[in-house]
């Protein structure tokens, strides 16, 4: 190996391998120094080649074509972030748009919440976007979910609610019809707190007709008649329940899937009164 000058004047080192061939002898070597931490170096400064803890070579991207900051324009020359497509062609890493579905299901690299099936893109749906109006708030959709025939519904704990609210009434009223999700049975509260004291009011759970829709319809003889003022409790419930403490009537049957209650009167008389419920797991 000997040294001489190119047709520019530059130093050139020159060694007996040819390129491509193998290597004989004492080929010319490359070489680097190692450093932990590189030192800081001027411009103009003369340099030695840096090398990492294994041998190879250390290189810095740096320069307005590798330096630029989100939302710039996109320089001329960019680093390549992607990989090879089942075809062969590069496919380069992809922001997609909120709400947008990628072109190309190979633009998706690492983990997405996008599912295709097919020619069609679904993402991974929050509660609200696949099961009932109690839905609340976007969340993952990880918890106890039952279906219910044609969507979802939420598991529900034990829970309570208004009927009927307070009001002065005089003839038979019949509850909003409810929906049931999964409670076997139900705590229902009359509360009188005005009373003509003629007559009275007796309380009845009912269903509707599942073919129709028909309702009301009696799930069970009405609880006695009561005329006084004060909250008086009765339960729908399947098994061996009795009546006691505050409990004033017990029907033993399951809640269905719809249901309310009907208020009977006696008579034409004033009573007011309101009516809430307890769901029962």
């Amino acid at each position: 190996m000997f040294q001489k000058g190119d047709a520019n004047g530059n130093a050139v080192a020159v060694g007996a391998a040819a390129d491509d061939a193998a290597a004989a002898g004492n080929p010319l070597l490359i070489a680097g120094k190692y450093n932990a931490t590189p030192a800081t170096r001027q411009d103009g400064d003369a340099v030695t080649l840096q090398t990492s803890a294994t041998g190879s070579l250390r290189t810095e991207l740096t320069g307005s074509n590798f330096e630029q900051t989100p939302g710039s324009a996109v320089p001329n020359k960019t680093i390549y972030v992607g990989g090879k497509k089942s075809d062969g062609n590069l496919q380069g890493l992809t922001l997609i748009a909120a709400g947008s579905n990628p072109a190309d299901a190979e633009q998706i690299l690492g983990i997405s919440s996008l599912f295709a099936t097919g020619p069609s893109w679904y993402r991974e749906a929050g509660l609200s976007g696949i099961i009932d109006a109690s839905a609340g708030a976007n969340s993952n959709a990880s918890g106890l979910l039952v279906y219910n025939g044609s969507t979802y519904d939420r598991w529900r704990n034990n829970i309570k609610g208004t009927l009927l609210a307070s009001a002065a009434r005089i003839g038979s009223q019949d509850s909003p019809l409810q929906q049931n999700y999964n409670h076997k049975g139900v705590l229902v509260c009359l509360d009188i707190t005005a009373s003509s004291g003629t007559g009275g009011l007796s309380l009845t759970v009912s269903t509707s007709i599942p073919q129709n829709g028909s309702y009301p319809w009696w799930l069970h003889v009405a609880f006695p008649v009561v005329s006084a003022v004060g909250a008086y409790f009765y339960m729908l419930y399947p098994g061996d329940i009795v009546a006691s403490g505050n409990i004033n009537g017990v029907a033993k049957a399951a809640l269905p899937r719809e249901w309310g209650v009907r208020i009977n009167h006696s008579d034409a008389t004033s009573y007011t009164y309101s009516v809430g419920y307890f769901l029962i797991l």
